[in-house]
């Protein structure tokens, strides 16, 4: 009986919500994708969702009048499908794009180079998302087309101190990919007598748990592009650090134009470096704290990154929108 009742209440809450037409890439974008599954978390509790495979965009469009806003997650590389299927029918509805790598379409290598400008005249969307205010502000004024920053961040839900400080297994780590750039970063780190300890990739459920062995996490995302034959840094990707410090840990990463969008500094246990001379002294503040200092400003970071729940922001941005 229980469940009856709670089906017709969800029901009902559901017809209450606004009707949205998801189109995402593939059910592990939604499940194992620790950004897009935090993002369809937060757009399955306010909107009525209709999911639509990118793949199958094509077959999928009966019946769906009464679907007036389109968002579209799917990752940047695939949009190019939507520019040969049911363009007459976006054209129809209040279409927005979100984008998590907005780089791959401008940088003198990328591998989606003019895709915003293709699908802007194409599908007429009403905004594009993208997760870095840096690229916001340089592609509306490369392109002048409907651009917006929104937030990725970590659900209060998975906000949690973890253990204390001084329980944690690793003073200095990273989990995840070791890619060439931080390889090299992190043997100069070591050569200067700090241990980083190297944990494996996980998914991104076991990661929530398992990092919070880690007391600093420690990395550089400072891979540099090329735009115009002018070498620019990345400005974005700051999900993982806002991620992590969520979770308990002090991080500490490279400086970058993005890190103000995400107002980085009311967050005390996020410490970023424009050099890496400052690497060394930022660990050695940190561990030459006390434990209950380093205990409370954890606590304010975490409690800080709860109450903003940041992924709130592109559901603000879509109503302000429609």
């Amino acid at each position: 009986m229980k469940s009856i009742i709670e089906y017709f209440y969800t029901l009902n809450l559901n017809q209450q919500k606004q009707k949205l037409i998801l189109i995402y890439d593939g059910f592990e974008q939604l499940k194992t994708n620790p950004f897009t599954h935090q993002l369809f978390y937060v757009l399955s509790n306010n909107f009525n969702i209709k999911l639509m495979s990118i793949d199958k965009l094509s077959k999928q469009t009966d019946n769906l009048f009464d679907f007036k806003i389109v968002l579209v997650i799917s990752r940047l590389r695939n949009w190019s499908k939507i520019l040969n299927n049911c363009s007459d029918f976006l054209l129809q509805k209040k279409v927005f794009f979100y984008d998590q790598d907005p780089w791959e379409a401008y940088h003198d290598k990328g591998t989606c180079r003019g895709i915003y400008e293709k699908i802007n005249i194409k599908v007429s969307p009403v905004c594009f998302f993208v997760t870095s205010s840096w690229w916001a502000g340089f592609i509306s004024k490369k392109s002048n087309i409907p651009i917006k920053f929104v937030k990725m961040g970590i659900l209060p839900k998975y906000c949690n101190k973890g253990k204390p400080f001084h329980l944690r297994k690793y003073n200095v780590g990273f989990q995840g990919l070791v890619h060439k750039h931080r390889l090299d970063f992190y043997n100069k780190i070591e050569k200067k007598g700090i241990k980083i300890e190297l944990l494996k990739r996980e998914s991104f459920f076991k990661f929530l748990s398992t990092v919070q062995n880690i007391k600093i996490f420690i990395y550089n995302d400072n891979k540099s592009l090329s735009i115009n034959g002018r070498k620019q840094p990345l400005h974005g990707l700051w999900g993982k650090s806002l991620t992590v410090a969520g979770r308990g840990c002090f991080v500490i990463r490279n400086y970058d134009l993005a890190a103000k969008g995400y107002d980085i500094d009311e967050l005390p246990t996020i410490k970023t470096f424009k050099n890496e001379r400052e690497v060394i002294p930022l660990i050695q503040e940190i561990l030459n704290r006390s434990d209950a200092e380093n205990n409370a400003l954890i606590s304010k970071t975490v409690n800080k990154l709860k109450e903003r729940n940041d992924w709130q922001s592109i559901i603000n941005s879509v109503n302000e929108l429609i």
